[in-house]
């Protein structure tokens, strides 16, 4: 056939083993050896997160925050790289650690350690400062641990963000303790007049 005339399959050789195709495959191949090694990494870094528990209030955590932030930021600049390949590897990177975050939590808020998961939704709050849901869980998580200001602050902060789905309030149980509170009723005002 078409694709077995040996004038083609002499170009489509020609062309792969030309230097320009074989420069490209060898930096392809040093972005997947640098984006495996942060892998593993920040694969490492999670497993011992949950090895630890995140004990709140130790000098470990501050240190454990503070090294996730400056990995964050780290990411976010390789997400804003001009070359396109290392962009990926920093969104990539960047959506594995805060999916990691957001798989740990039910883990804390299981044992009622509100603290924890508190810190931990924060950390992904910083790695994804635009999710409406990164700001609806930690104001879930405020409301488990009692503090309605801050559950209100982060509600409204996802509000703000785009949330619109009224039943994100009033089907969770997380938010009963809010219900008592004008600003839970005027929040639902908020978002009732937006969905008209």
């Amino acid at each position: 056939g078409f694709l077995a005339s040996p004038g083609l399959s002499n170009k489509i050789d020609s062309l792969t083993q030309s230097k320009e195709v074989t420069k490209i495959r060898k930096d392809m191949e040093k972005v997947e050896k640098r984006e495996n090694k942060l892998w593993h990494i920040y694969y490492d870094a999670i497993s011992e997160l949950h090895r630890t528990q995140l004990k709140i209030g130790s000098d470990s955590t501050l240190a454990l925050e503070n090294w996730w932030k400056t990995e964050i930021d780290f990411l976010k600049k390789l997400k804003q790289n001009k070359n396109y390949q290392t962009s990926l590897i920093g969104e990539r990177l960047l959506n594995m650690v805060s999916a990691n975050f957001v798989e740990t939590r039910p883990h804390y808020i299981q044992k009622n350690d509100f603290p924890a998961a508190i810190v931990i939704t924060q950390l992904w709050i910083y790695a994804q400062p635009e999710s409406v849901y990164a700001h609806w869980t930690q104001a879930n998580n405020y409301a488990l641990a009692g503090d309605k200001d801050l559950a209100f602050q982060y509600l409204e902060l996802a509000y703000d963000l785009g949330m619109s789905r009224i039943q994100s309030l009033t089907k969770v149980e997380a938010f009963n303790n809010l219900r008592d509170d004008p600003r839970y009723f005027s929040l639902i005002e908020k978002m009732e007049k937006d969905d008209r």
